[in-house]
């Protein structure tokens, strides 16, 4: 029920929505589905933790690129990128700093970005975002690209001791 609703209020179909126990838990089945030992896996550092332990869990090379200005290097992190490079995980706004990458910065990182790479983008906490340019990540996803985006009921909602999370991409990478 919760699926057909939420994918009904996003204006996608039920096939592009995975409905999980929070966007940890999605980052956990993202690792689980995409990685293996020999992939390499890049982030910002500071970024959220769990992205970090799911690569230590997968025993797969963490690559972890310095801000630049307590936001995320995007040219950093795109010359960080190496043939074994499976995941680019971005949380945005970043957690726990809070600071947030504009829709066309994204743009052209997603338009750069190697087509095998998978870009996972987690707006746990897009609901906070006050300010105008916070990406369009569903056209991504719409327009065939690598992409992953994770959200959560569970910041901007406070359900105490329910985590409800959901993830958006492909159909092929929902059904991974």
């Amino acid at each position: 029920y919760l699926k057909e609703k939420l994918a009904g209020h996003l204006r996608i179909l039920p096939e592009n929505l995975r409905i999980s126990n929070g966007s940890s838990d999605l980052i956990l089945l993202l690792g689980i589905a995409f990685l293996n030992p020999e992939d390499t896996f890049i982030m910002s550092q500071s970024s959220c933790i769990m992205a970090k332990i799911v690569t230590q869990m997968m025993g797969c090379r963490l690559v972890e690129v310095p801000l630049k200005e307590y936001h995320h290097d995007l040219d950093a992190i795109f010359k960080s990128i190496t043939p074994d490079t499976k995941i680019v995980y971005l949380d945005n706004p970043m957690n726990p700093i809070g600071t947030m990458v504009k829709h066309d910065e994204i743009s052209k990182f997603v338009g750069e970005l190697p087509e095998d790479i998978v870009l996972v983008l987690d707006e746990a906490y897009h609901d906070y975002v006050t300010v105008g340019g916070f990406p369009k990540s569903w056209g991504f996803i719409e327009d065939g690209r690598n992409v992953i985006m994770l959200r959560t009921f569970s910041k901007m909602y406070g359900l105490a001791g329910f985590r409800v999370g959901y993830g958006v991409a492909k159909r092929e990478f929902i059904r991974a």
